[in-house]
């Protein structure tokens, strides 16, 4: 992924530097900067998703060993 955003960001850079009034660069590099941002948010909403998944199962687990720890009269009720 950081070898992406520094790949567009020195295409960026190149099509800024050389081209007339940036019209090449508003062609190529904004697409190419919306695929990455695309990609980032994507990784960061699977980040997300997985880390609400893991709190909920580690939640699950939690209440399950409290369960068996009051049926055996271990746990707080």
């Amino acid at each position: 992924m950081k070898y992406a955003i520094n790949y567009t960001r020195f295409i960026w850079f190149l099509l800024w530097r050389s081209t007339p009034e940036h019209l090449l660069q508003t062609a190529i590099v904004a697409p190419l900067t919306g695929i990455v941002l695309i990609m980032v948010l994507t990784r960061l909403a699977d980040f997300l998703v997985a880390l609400l998944l893991g709190w909920g199962v580690f939640l699950l687990v939690l209440s399950a060993v409290r369960a068996v720890a009051v049926r055996f009269g271990r746990g707080v009720r």
